[in-house]
Parts: structure tokens; sequence; C-alpha cells
């Protein structure tokens, strides 16, 4: 989680700056960071947990289900940069 704060708060990623990575405490799930601006706060990164179903899919949130992680992937990148690494 630190190192993503870090590669995402370098100045040369905008807003919208994201990467996929292990989740810390679930080893079938990942973590979804990404950077983000509001007023007063400025810059900084917010997290959300993948979380694997029992059929192998994933998702974010209970109402939008994928069947793997590059579908779930490639419906938040419409217009963002993506950046992933593994251990």
């Amino acid at each position: 989680r630190k190192e993503a704060d870090k590669l995402l708060l370098s100045g040369e990623n905008p807003r919208g700056t994201f990467l996929v990575r292990p989740a810390e405490h679930n080893p079938h799930g990942y973590s979804l960071s990404v950077k983000d601006w509001e007023d007063g706060r400025g810059y900084h990164v917010k997290h959300y947990k993948i979380k694997p179903l029992d059929n192998g899919g994933f998702y974010i949130a209970t109402n939008q289900t994928f069947p793997n992680l590059p579908a779930l992937v490639l419906s938040y990148t419409s217009k963002y940069c993506i950046i992933c690494f593994r251990d």
C-alpha cells in the first residue's frame, strides 16, 4: 500500500492513474489504488478491495461482477493510465 501511494503520487502521474496489486490480507484478492484530487486535501490515493468470487470472478461492488481480473480492469480504464506490478 505504501509503495502504491509512492508510485501514484509521483508528479508525472495525472489524476486517475491507478494500479492493481496483490491484496495485503487476501491471498486470492487484489487492491485497486487510484490517484485522486480534492479541494482542501490535494492529491491523495484511494484504495479499493477487489474481492474474488467463488466461481473465479471478481468484484469491487457486489452489484457489478466480472468473470476475470482483466475484465474488471478494462471496465474501469476507458480514459485512465494503468500501472501493474507483481511481487
